[in-house]
């Protein structure tokens, strides 16, 4: 073979390459022309109310500075809900700016702009949850809630799929609605709409807590089939309890938090409640708020407390757990001590016991940096809502926001920059 066939063998196979990688970005560019990376590391996400109802979402970045969305046209428009995707690129929003629902919206920060998958929906959607941690599938796929049932979300065509409750198949629903099954007779039980849901280790295990009568409930859902090859039904994880506020959230090892708070015996008609102390003959519940922790032995559940208060004038709120599932940031307000703050501890059973306060105030919605060494939240000081970060050991406290009312502050997953 002469130099010159070599050569232009060489050229001819590089040509083939670039047109293959070329073809691979024109077809992604195709399916989703909003691609590209942005810098969000030490980012934190918010919602601001502005002059009434009016609502918006604002990043505000570690040297001071925010990329603020434009304010929308109708004060009936706005922002309800803000995340971040898996790789602090884009941000979702529940949002009415381009549509009448609330629907999802993607913010490229670096453009400052929104756009919207579909638009055809009518019922609401929240913004999505993205994870669990190291799944590839959760860079396009999350969980959101609508019309009452958790579906899978699609980032690059905004199409879903209902996830709970579960349907045989499952039928997908492009449209965004959700599809009627045989077991929503089963979940109906327990309640009307689901608040909240995040998988747990796999696609086939989902933790969700369910909306009753001014109450919550949390279910263990299994998605894969009995060996009969039939579906589980739900698993009520607190039996005959139901709790005033609920927070859920799973660590990379495949273990959840949740905390529940303001508990009370809840039981059908007929039913037993031999199992609870009574006062003044009524069951009283075995504890009225706590923080556990969820693992699995191989397919059974197993809950232990990392911390239990016993009376109802201590609550929690607000419990997250850092991004390596070590600790634990929430919320504890003793009104009889007129005492309230952000306390960490580690997310194991008796955690509590090595519990320490972060920050005194009236604080709120905690979310840990990427790295777990700062805090965002929400600090509430001369009427207004403001959002701060504060290093894990207890330094440097900031003021991130202008004074506003602002909620929800959600730390980047960026750690670091793309290239």
């Amino acid at each position: 073979m002469t130099k010159q066939n070599t050569r232009r063998m060489l050229i001819g196979g590089a040509v083939v390459l670039a047109g293959i990688f070329g073809y691979i970005k024109f077809s992604e560019f195709a399916t989703d022309p909003d691609i590209g990376g942005y810098n969000s590391v030490g980012d934190v996400v918010a919602i601001e109310q502005k002059d009434g109802a009016t609502t918006r979402a604002v990043i505000f970045k570690s040297d001071g500075k925010s990329i603020e969305l434009p304010e929308p046209a109708e004060p009936t428009q706005g922002d309800l809900e803000a995340s971040w995707s898996m790789d602090g690129n884009r941000v979702f929003l529940s949002s009415n700016r381009k549509t009448k629902s609330y629907l999802v919206h993607r913010w490229n920060p670096e453009k400052n702009s929104v756009d919207i998958k579909r638009e055809m929906n009518s019922m609401f959607q929240s913004a999505p949850w993205f994870g669990p941690a190291g799944d590839p599938e959760a860079a396009t796929n999350g969980l959101i809630l609508s019309g009452g049932a958790v579906l899978q979300y699609e980032t690059r065509t905004g199409n879903t799929l209902q996830i709970l409750p579960p349907v045989s198949g499952p039928v997908s629903s492009g449209d965004g609605q959700g599809n009627s099954s045989p077991m929503e007779a089963i979940y109906k039980k327990f309640g009307d709409s689901f608040r909240a849901a995040r998988y747990v280790g796999s696609r086939d295990l989902v933790l969700a807590v369910m909306r009753g009568d001014n109450d919550f409930v949390v279910l263990l859902n299994r998605l894969y089939p009995t060996e009969d090859g039939g579906m589980y039904p739900p698993q009520e994880l607190f039996s005959k309890l139901r709790a005033k506020d609920v927070a859920i959230d799973v660590a990379p090892d495949g273990s959840a938090l949740i905390m529940v708070s303001h508990m009370r015996v809840h039981t059908e008609l007929g039913e037993s409640v031999e199992e609870f102390e009574m006062k003044d003959e009524q069951p009283v519940p075995p504890f009225s708020s706590g923080l556990f922790k969820l693992t699995m032995e191989g397919k059974d559940a197993k809950l232990v407390p990392v911390m239990v208060m016993p009376t109802e004038q201590q609550i929690m709120s607000g419990a997250t757990l850092s991004p390596d599932g070590s600790q634990i940031a929430v919320v504890i307000d003793d009104t009889e001590a007129k005492v309230k703050g952000l306390v960490l501890m580690p997310f194991k059973e008796g955690g509590a016991g090595e519990g320490r306060p972060l920050i005194q105030g009236n604080v709120s919605t905690p979310s840990f940096s990427p790295d777990g060494s700062k805090i965002a939240f929400i600090k509430l000081e001369n009427s207004f809502s403001n959002v701060y970060v504060i290093n894990t050991d207890g330094s440097n406290e900031k003021k991130m926001s202008p004074d506003g009312y602002f909620s929800s502050p959600k730390f980047s997953p960026q750690a670091t920059a793309p290239k």
